[in-house]
């Protein structure tokens, strides 16, 4: 066995073993090696390609059309120091180069086959090269071309660099705003939307029992305030009329229904429930109530609105609903899983629905098939049935696509969803004439400018310069369209790029926006306050206050927000990728008094700590303000921007897991430890009843389960618990022990292999309907997991509550052979 490995890891090795001649044709594997030589050869750039070499057709296209011609290998002879960054699926690789190749992709962000970098000899990325079917030639050239100078607030280790032959400059002259004259907006929109609703609401239940004039003029403000229509009135003023009208006993369902919608749950969580049980009641026992009513209360309530769509599409009473908003429900509401949109495919067939309709509703389940077999992750972890399914589920959504735009081209949903397809399947190029397709129909319709922003970022081969060139473009348009939210595309693009940086380079950044954003906000205000549309307005000042605070300008930020609605924190639209930035409106009040009160010296401090990029240091210092506020507000900002600040490169941490739980859950073992000093309970529970070692065996979104490092990382934290007297017997939810949190979330075998090491765990021991980690294995189908808890001497023949063992939750033959052979 040990001669077969060596030989094999020698045929290997010399596959790609260079000498002095054979170094002008052949690729490195190592990129220690790779910089290595480009040490020696200055004047040679590292052309470093991540590919999956015999299964992704583009790489296989580049391959074959571009990296074995002549034209090219004599170029490279010259030029370049080439680096193969291989993920193959049928020929044979090393499982260490394997994993080499996997941290490489990580590192530079490699998420789509083929990735192709230019590196200087320092390992700086100087470019990317987008492959679009050039022809060899074409392709030098874009080799040859210099890599755009960044701007000042760009500078960064992450990529920033061009996007094959696309420019900022290109982005921005070839973005085309239609003729004013002929542009529909979202208010033409929403007025249809209004009319419809209104005729559903308002017009039909006139002579229903108990419904008045009053009502139907409560329902009409709700219409417009649920349309967004022009001085439509405020929630608060909504909730008045509604508690007054509840409290004369108006008891008819499209009443309450609404009014249920406009109720908030964490004001009064008593009676909202009292109510909530009265609308469904009252829904449930009406005979030939309208469906939208049935879908509209599961959207309040968040009860499966799938199923109330499904519902009403079984029903058919649909039709006179405008074919756009019927689509955005589908779209929007329907499990994204291709079994359930087929069923509401199928199902607008059999009603004869809007032809239009039919075919945007085949496409969107062609797209979610295509998404569904490729999956998520980056590009290595697809695999060549995967990628060939993406391809083909693609290419008949944009085939659908298109034919839905040809039959009405004056509906902006085909042309945008087209955006999105061709960012991901075809090219940048292409996806900008239909997004100037979509801007024809409708200039401020959302999702063209979101997926084209999307599709622009680094990760898809893009650049930050590309999507601030976006976001200025946006800037540009006629001062008749300041009213929409085509201006916000800037604020936008300054924060989806912010919500990559880290934070010293993010504040930064921000700073050197802040007159841009400043100028776009006060101009979109003015333009509100001529049309008189006060509660607009506000929301601008509140996003404005936001964005000057994290800036650091406190005074302006405490007097915008001063004159914002208190129930506004700006947080819908300065929502980005970001712990730091998503603060609640109290916990900014809070920033602003410690910024201008006793602890402005410390604040001060600490925003230099910040900018210096020592987070830590920042984060510990939140932690000793958090001792000396006196107010439960004061406690609870200063923990939450400790928090931020620890976990400041997690790109996502549950709502669910607060404080120090989320510092358990993303392993910062600093910030854990930070906490546990100031006082905090090592066996405190939080959200299900966990303790904090429970807690840190959640899953970490920023690592993949095979990953070596994901498994280092959870059991130091589990290992440093146990030293500060964390019970690793204690229970959490219905009887879960460590071991059963480990199994459902799926840990590497490294980490349940720890937790069977600590005294007093049993390897057999069931929850409180007696399922035992084996059998969560078998329901998971976690073969691996599996195999390794019975060498460990899980017993297969348990039964549960139910009189069920392992193998009658077995999902696979692989599995069901697993426990049958013991």
């Amino acid at each position: 066995m040990r001669k077969t490995y060596v030989t094999i890891l020698f045929i290997l090795a010399t596959s790609f073993c260079l000498t002095a001649e054979e170094l002008k044709s052949t690729w490195l594997t190592s990129y220690n090696q790779a910089l290595e030589h480009a040490g020696k050869a200055p004047n040679k750039k590292i052309f470093m390609l991540f590919t999956g070499s015999d299964w992704c057709p583009a790489c296989i296209q580049l391959h074959d059309t571009i990296l074995k011609t002549d034209t090219f290998k004599k170029y490279a002879a010259k030029n370049l120091i080439l680096m193969l960054v291989d993920f193959p699926q049928r020929k044979p690789q090393m499982p260490i180069q394997r994993q080499i190749n996997e941290k490489l992709a990580l590192k530079f962000k490699a998420e789509a086959f083929p990735t192709i970098l230019l590196l200087d000899s320092k390992g700086k990325v100087l470019k990317n090269i987008d492959f679009e079917g050039q022809s060899p030639k074409e392709f030098i050239k874009e080799l040859e071309k210099p890599a755009l100078p960044k701007v000042s607030a760009l500078k960064s280790k992450r990529r920033s660099y061009s996007c094959g032959s696309l420019t900022p400059d290109d982005v921005y002259s070839m973005v085309k705003f239609p003729p004013v004259d002929k542009t529909y907006t979202q208010r033409d929109y929403l007025k249809k939307k209004y009319a419809w609703l209104k005729k559903l609401l308002v017009d039909a239940p006139l002579t229903a029992k108990k419904f008045n004039k009053e009502t139907a003029l409560f329902l009409d403000d709700y219409c417009k305030s649920t349309c967004q229509i022009e001085k439509a009135p405020s929630l608060n003023e909504l909730r008045k009329t509604g508690k007054r009208l509840y409290n004369s006993g108006i008891d008819s369902p499209f009443f309450l229904s609404c009014y249920l919608g406009i109720v908030r749950e964490k004001d009064n969580r008593k009676f909202y429930r009292t109510l909530h049980r009265l609308v469904r009641n009252k829904l449930f026992s009406e005979k030939n109530l309208p469906s939208f009513l049935l879908f509209n209360y599961a959207l309040q309530t968040k009860r499966k609105p799938s199923n109330y769509l499904m519902r009403w599409l079984k029903k058919g009473d649909f039709k006179d609903v405008p074919p756009r908003i019927m689509f955005h429900y589908i779209s929007w509401y329907i499990e994204d899983k291709s079994n359930e949109l087929q069923k509401a495919v199928d199902l607008l067939k059999k009603m004869e629905a809007d032809p239009w309709l039919q075919i945007m509703a085949q496409g969107y389940l062609e797209w979610t098939s295509a998404w569904e077999d490729r999956g998520g992750g980056f590009s290595y972890t697809v695999t060549r049935k995967g990628a060939n399914g993406f391809k083909v589920h693609g290419k008949k959504a944009y085939e659908l696509y298109q034919k839905a735009y040809e039959l009405h081209p004056e509906r902006p949903e085909s042309s945008g969803q087209l955006v999105y397809v061709c960012c991901c399947q075809t090219s940048k190029t292409e996806a900008l004439k239909w997004f100037n397709r979509a801007l024809a129909a409708q200039i401020d319709f959302k999702q063209p400018w979101v997926s084209m922003m999307w599709g622009l970022r680094p990760r898809w081969c893009g650049s930050w310069p590309l999507m601030l060139a976006l976001g200025r473009k946006a800037t540009q348009v006629n001062q008749k369209f300041y009213f929409t939210l085509v201006p916000m595309v800037f604020v936008w693009s300054v924060l989806d790029i912010s919500g990559e940086m880290k934070i010293p380079q993010r504040k930064k950044f921000m700073q050197e926006m802040l007159p841009e954003v400043t100028k776009i906000l006060m101009q979109k205000k003015t333009i509100c306050d001529k049309s008189g549309n006060q509660s607009k307005s506000k929301k601008l000042l509140a996003i404005l206050g936001k964005y000057q605070l994290f800036c650091g300008d406190y005074s302006s930020a405490a007097k915008n927000l001063k004159l914002a609605d208190p129930d506004d924190n700006g947080f819908t639209t300065l929502a980005c990728d970001n712990l730091y930035f998503q603060t609640s409106r109290p916990e900014m009040d809070e920033e602003i008094k410690l910024a201008t009160g006793p602890h402005a010296a410390k604040i001060k401090q600490i925003d230099q700590l910040i900018e210096s990029g020592e987070k830590i240091e920042a984060a510990q210092k939140f932690v000793e303000i958090m001792k000396e506020m006196k107010t439960p507000a004061g406690k609870l900002f200063a923990k939450n921007r400790a928090v931020s600040l620890f976990l400041a490169n997690k790109r996502y941490i549950p709502e669910s897991d607060k404080g120090i739980f989320a510092l358990a859950r993303g392993s910062s073992l600093e910030g854990v430890k930070a906490f546990l000093d100031a006082g905090c309970k090592v066996n405190c529970r939080g959200w299900h009843n966990c303790t904090l070692l429970q807690c840190s065996l959640k899953k970490d979104s920023d690592y993949y389960p095979d990953s070596p490092k994901y498994a280092k990382m959870k059991i130091d934290m589990l290992r440093f618990l146990l030293s500060r007297g964390a019970d690793i017997n204690a229970l959490a939810g219905p009887k879960w022990t460590a071991l059963h949190l480990s199994i459902s979330n799926k840990l590497p075998i490294p980490v349940v292999d720890f937790i069977l090491k600590q005294k007093g765990v049993n390897i057999n021991c069931g929850d409180c309907d007696k399922e035992t980690p084996l059998m969560w294995c078998a329901m998971l189908n976690l073969t691996k997991q599996a195999k390794f808890l019975l060498s460990k001497g899980a017993d297969p023949n348990l039964k549960d509550r139910r009189g069920k063992r392992a193998i009658d939750y077995a999902k696979s033959p692989e599995m069901r052979q697993i426990l049958s052979s013991i």
